[in-house]
Order: C-alpha cells, then sequence, then structure tokens
C-alpha cells in the first residue's frame, strides 16, 4: 500500500498526491509530495492542523496562586489602612476638608446687631463631645472677660443637654468705651418659657419684665461668677422659639432684628468677606471659631497693646486688620488626642514680620524656628498658621 506522503522538515504526513505541490499545515514549508515510500498496513491518521494541545491544569493552578496573592495583598493593604487610620489622621496637619455647616445653625449669626465685626462661635454638642468637660469648666478669655463654657446654660435658665450652638458678637467702633456685646444660644428643641422662668428663679436670678422699643425682654440679676458681674443686671429676650439673646445693656438687645438677617447682610462688609473667603476657608462647622474684622484695632479708646496688663494676643490685633481662628478635629474618648488649631491672620502693611515674630518666635540667622508640630506660610497679606495643640493646652483667646 502507498504511504501518504510525509513532509521533509517535520515528518508531517500530508493529504497529498505524488508529485503535487503542498504546504505543510504544522511548519508550514512547501514541498513537491513524493510518492515511493512503500508501507504494511493502514495508514496512519492525520494529525490536527494548529497548534498543539495547551496544558489546561498548569494554567488553573498558575492563575489561582495570582489570584491568591492579589486577595492576600487587598486583605493586608486594608487591614493597615484601618489599624493605622488614627494616627495618620493625628499626624495630618494638611488643611482638613470642610464639613458643611447646616444652614439653620448658621441663620443664627443673621440675629447679630448691625455693625457686628467680631464673632464667636461654639458648636456646643461637638464641643462637648471631642473636648470633654475639663476644657468646658476653664475660663475662656482673658481676665474679667473670661467666660466658663459650662455655666451658660444656667446663667440663661436653659437645660444644659439641649444647647446645641452658642454665638457671641461685638460691635468694636471708634470712640466707643464699651463695645456692643450680644450672646445668642440656640438649643435643639422649643424653649418652654414656663420652664425657662421656672429656672431662672431657681438660679436666683430674680426675672423682671420690661421693654425697649416694643420689644418685650427679662432683666435679670447677673451671678457672682459671670463676666462683669460687677454691672449686676443682664437682659434676655427671645430671638425665635429656640434662640435666646443675652446683652448687658437693654439698648444692645434693640439691634437684634425680629427675623434674621440673610447672607451675612448684618455684619461688617470685612467680616462677611471674611466668612466667605474661599483663601481663609474658615470653617463655622468647627466645634470652636473666631473671626473678626476692623481698622479700628489701633485706635480702640483703651488702646489695647499699649497697656501692661493686656495680654500679648490682644496686643498683637495692633498690627492684623482681619483674622480667623478655628479648631478642627479631636477625639470624642480621648482629650489628648492633638486638635488642629488654625490662625489666619490678615496684618496690615508693615506689620507681617512683627506679626509673624509674635506667632512664631523671633527669626534665628537662617530664618523662623521650624517646629514639627506646626506649619505656615504667607499668601499675599495672609499670614496662615497652623499647629498641632491637646484641648488641656488650648486656651482660646490667651493661646500664643
Amino acid at each position: 500500500m502507498s504511504a501518504a506522503p510525509t513532509c521533509p522538515y517535520c515528518n508531517a504526513l500530508v493529504d497529498a498526491g505524488p508529485g503535487q505541490r503542498v504546504v505543510c499545515p504544522r511548519c508550514g514549508e512547501a514541498f513537491t509530495a513524493r510518492g515511493d515510500a512503500i508501507t504494511e498496513g493502514p495508514p496512519l491518521p492525520r494529525p490536527a492542523p494548529g497548534f498543539p494541545p495547551k496544558p489546561v491544569r498548569r494554567n488553573r493552578l498558575v492563575g489561582g496562586v495570582v489570584l491568591a496573592v492579589m486577595v492576600l495583598m487587598a486583605a493586608v493593604g486594608l487591614t493597615f489602612a484601618l489599624v493605622t487610620q488614627p494616627w495618620r489622621r493625628a499626624h495630618d496637619t494638611a488643611l482638613p476638608r470642610k464639613r458643611p455647616a447646616n444652614p439653620e445653625d448658621l441663620s443664627i449669626l443673621g440675629y447679630l446687631p448691625p455693625g457686628t465685626n467680631v464673632v464667636v462661635g461654639l458648636n456646643w454638642e461637638r464641643l462637648n463631645a471631642v473636648a470633654g468637660k475639663d476644657f468646658l469648666e476653664r475660663p475662656l478669655g482673658p481676665g474679667p472677660f473670661g467666660v466658663t463654657p459650662v455655666r451658660l446654660p444656667e446663667w440663661l435658665g436653659l437645660d444644659a443637654d439641649d444647647v446645641r450652638l452658642v454665638v457671641a458678637g461685638l460691635v468694636v467702633q471708634r470712640g466707643q468705651l464699651v463695645p456692643t456685646f450680644v450672646l445668642l444660644v440656640r438649643t435643639r428643641t422649643p424653649i418652654d418659657h414656663d420652664g425657662w422662668l421656672k429656672r431662672l428663679a431657681k438660679r436666683g436670678a430674680n426675672p423682671q419684665s420690661e421693654s425697649a422699643d416694643g420689644r418685650q425682654m427679662l432683666r435679670v440679676d447677673l451671678p457672682a461668677d459671670a463676666p462683669l458681674a460687677a454691672l449686676r443686671y443682664g437682659y434676655l429676650t427671645y430671638a425665635d422659639d429656640q434662640t435666646v439673646a443675652f446683652a448687658y445693656f437693654k439698648d444692645s438687645l434693640k439691634g437684634v432684628p425680629e427675623r434674621p438677617a440673610e447672607k451675612f447682610a448684618n455684619l461688617a462688609p470685612e467680616l462677611s468677606d471674611v466668612l466667605r473667603d474661599r483663601t481663609v476657608a474658615i470653617d463655622l462647622s468647627a466645634p470652636l471659631w473666631l473671626a473678626g474684622a476692623s481698622d479700628n484695632w489701633p485706635a480702640l479708646p483703651t488702646d489695647l497693646g499699649a497697656r501692661a496688663d493686656v495680654p500679648e494676643p490682644f496686643a498683637a490685633l495692633r498690627g492684623v486688620r482681619r483674622f480667623a481662628v478655628w479648631v478642627r478635629g479631636g477625639d470624642p474618648n480621648n482629650a489628648d488626642v492633638p486638635v488642629n488649631l488654625h490662625v489666619d491672620l490678615d496684618c496690615r502693611e508693615g506689620s507681617l514680620r512683627a506679626v509673624r515674630t509674635w506667632l512664631l518666635g523671633p527669626p534665628r540667622w537662617w530664618g523662623w524656628p521650624q517646629r514639627p508640630d506646626l506649619s505656615w506660610h504667607v499668601e499675599g497679606s495672609w499670614l496662615m498658621y497652623q499647629r498641632r495643640i491637646s484641648w488641656k493646652d488650648l486656651r482660646p483667646g490667651t493661646e500664643g
């Protein structure tokens, strides 16, 4: 029996007659088939064209190993990220993302008197959570102006557990001996009028109804440990059903509008710019913040900064036109965890170096000292300062 011709290059069997020009299906070489080979027995089967069969079991094993390694690496990375999150947050001194504040809370600023140019805000719930009782029991502010936050609700006849937000506003004007001061406290639930009067009477406030320009208010006796207790009396009125306004003088409450002003229209234009300035980026949802703007700091009748008994931070205001200060971060379960203290100061022309020296210390021959717990930079007339500090070491109004 004539055998099928084979490829002279790879010995593969080909389907061709003798003398026929063919192309090998295995190696692809062209040749002329020969038919002189004789073999006994049935013809050998032709091999299937194409590539040799793949090692399926081996490929599956390699793929399984690769997939297992990838899953293991992902698990290790996720575990590391979760375990080190507190450590990474504690060392994060970059500008944090702003948390949008509740528009209803921001509306409380609309109750401040027209021309307000200094504002202090305490987010009571968040401050109580991250700072702890120890911080709230310490006086905030210098000397006779210091106020103990934890005592505020009792002084005003409010339930401390129901307080949500505290805002204080000052109108600092040239030639004004005592700045106009209004304190606003917003509660989580509507204020019960009868319960409010009972708490005031229990404190010994002796509330007496009075009015001024048609606005009803209460005159109350000041507690002995209140700031400026020597004035003896203070005045309270409703701003709305969840907001109480306090002032030392009756005329100060005349400036509290019946309805809150919108978009900070009641504030001094320079202060409104600070609260809206994207460069400053003050966080009004922070546990504690304050901002101010005035061209009158050097000309105040008390001549802040010229007296030896004026705290140094207030003396430094002589070189600052606008400022914004706020605190972010903290751990509700550990008051020792540092927080980010942000201080942005818009310095007057020629005052940047003096303000920077007060804030950072005197420069050395190579420049200002560098510290691992703080960072700063200058952007135009603004000095931007950040520092890592614990709540125990933070004293707003006296921190330097």
